[in-house]
């Protein structure tokens, strides 16, 4: 991977530089966990039959989908501002609650001043990692 940073060169980054890299990730990731959740609901409401019968309101619940997957992509984009009670027994929230609760634990990290110091790692034990990781890639 041409201009990817060494672990080392990781490691020595400021952790604000860190955390929002590491933040962008779980927003990608929770993001594409949503959709793929609101598109698995909607196509398993258009393979069971029991929604073709009219009694059964098809369409709104495909809205009440819609308008959840809104506030999720808003629960992800934009935490602070979407401290609504959330129903997390609701379908849609209930798969959403890993990827929410990832968001929230990087919300709630220690800071440090650099990655080591936010990992309190020590030299020697980011050396036992590099020798672990090397020993795995060339097995």
């Amino acid at each position: 991977m041409a201009g990817s940073d060494t672990i080392d060169e990781i490691l020595n980054w400021p952790a604000v530089r860190f955390e929002s890299v590491y933040s962008a990730l779980v927003k990608a990731q929770s993001v594409q966990a949503i959709e793929r959740q609101k598109e698995q609901m909607i196509a398993a409401m258009y393979s069971n039959p029991n929604w073709d019968d009219k009694e059964n309101d098809r369409p709104g619940k495909m809205k009440e989908i819609e308008k959840e997957f809104a506030r999720a992509m808003e629960a992800v984009y934009d935490p602070q501002s979407s401290k609504t009670d959330i129903d997390w027994n609701h379908p849609f929230w209930k798969a959403a609650a890993r990827a929410h609760g990832k968001q929230l634990e990087l919300d709630d990290a220690e800071r440090g001043s650099t990655v080591r110091d936010a990992f309190q790692l020590d030299d020697g034990e980011i050396e036992h990692r590099a020798r672990l990781r090397m020993e795995l890639d060339q097995a």
